[in-house]
């Protein structure tokens, strides 16, 4: 026999090789459904069926989009958001983004301008002189504590409605 007729003899060595080649190779495949998802494997629908449900895909898609177009915010929000400039001749749109800023920085101005004083915030104990935060914190609630306790007992002492009742009828 000549070369080209002869079969090919194959080792259990190249079978092995062969078999562990082809299951890494199968392993690395993507999942049946990663290639349905990028429309490269297409289910093994009937013809008919098959076009329905690219349709009803599509159908999905399109209702998918209309919802997220219905659900955007307008072009009004997005100006007061500071995320879409009003549209105009760039020197105009730049003036008013000047003014803008200069706006917010008088606003600023007096609002510092017209802030009160430490002494004032001390003396409506709004702020605290030289006493750490936690420190000033824990005072705030130890008088709280203190008038609750006073209440419930000045509660507690008050006399009941009959007795009350009872008195008043005796100085009418």
């Amino acid at each position: 026999m000549s070369e080209e007729t002869q079969p090919a003899i194959i080792t259990t060595v190249d079978k092995d090789a062969a078999t562990h080649n082809l299951e890494k190779e199968l392993g690395k495949r993507p999942e049946k459904e990663t290639l349905e998802r990028v429309n490269i494997l297409k289910t093994n629908l009937p013809e008919g069926f098959q076009s329905d449900a690219s349709q009803h895909r599509m159908e999905k898609k399109k209702q998918e989009v209309q919802a997220g177009l219905q659900s955007r915010p307008d072009k009004e929000d997005l100006e007061r958001k500071n995320i879409l400039h009003q549209t105009g001749p760039a020197q105009y749109q730049a003036k008013a983004e000047a003014l803008a800023m200069e706006k917010k920085k008088k606003d600023v101005k007096e609002g510092l301008e017209n802030r009160p004083e430490k002494e004032d915030l001390h003396s409506k104990h709004i702020l605290h002189a030289n006493v750490p935060a936690d420190q000033a914190a824990r005072a705030d609630e130890l008088k709280l504590k203190v008038t609750q306790s006073s209440l419930k007992r000045n509660l507690e002492q008050r006399p009941p409605p009959e007795e009350v009742q009872s008195k008043i009828s005796e100085t009418s």
